[in-house]
């Protein structure tokens, strides 16, 4: 019983490798995590989403604005526009009068290689279209807006690749393969040797 557990353990870390392999050369949803942040009234906003560049969907939104002159805010949702490519965060997904968003325009596409990818930093007066900042909407459509503050300098998104829930199975069978083959060997694992 236990020699059949070890073989399919050790069949589990080539597997586990093979896989680990196959999946770096395949292309998937990444982790877009915002980094140095910060806009010109002091607010900083932090946080990630998981981007998929193929289906252009987004994914587990977990961005926050703090501090600064105006309120703070979670945003849950995600958009992308084009010309330029804005990612616009909001609390919910229809914005309305009142409601606070946060609108980046990243220098590069996002793609599912992940990297670094900056932001364009807000110039004064801040422009929609053209900026990264963050603001309340004006009106029920939400084409204008008002406590408004711009993106500094700095600012960039960091994206990893969202490992597949049947990688890391592989994985985690794999590390139990390299268990049990090392607790067979002589001064493997719990050995007095």
């Amino acid at each position: 019983m236990f020699r059949t557990l070890v073989s399919f353990c050790r069949t589990g870390l080539v597997a586990g490798v093979s896989a680990l392999a196959v999946a770096g050369a395949q292309a998937g949803p990444v982790l877009w995590a915002l980094t140095n942040a910060t806009f010109t009234d002091g607010a900083t906003a932090t946080g990630s989403f998981v981007f998929d560049a193929d289906t252009s969907v987004f994914g587990n939104v977990s961005v926050s604005k703090a501090d600064g002159a105006y309120a703070s805010v979670a945003y849950t949702t995600a958009t992308q526009y084009t010309n330029p490519a804005t990612i616009e965060f909001g609390t919910k997904s229809s914005l309305n009068t009142g409601d606070f968003f946060i609108d980046l325009i990243p220098v590069a596409a996002l793609t599912n290689a992940g990297g670094v990818v900056g932001l364009t930093a807000a110039v004064s007066p801040v422009a929609f279209g053209r900026d990264s900042f963050f603001g309340r909407c004006l009106d029920a459509g939400c084409n204008s807006g008002g406590d408004i503050g711009g993106l500094n300098a700095g600012a960039s998104l960091v994206g990893v690749a969202v490992p597949e829930p049947a990688t890391l199975l592989l994985v985690l069978a794999a590390g139990v393969g390299a268990v049990a083959s090392r607790r067979r060997q002589p001064g493997g694992l719990g050995s007095t040797q």
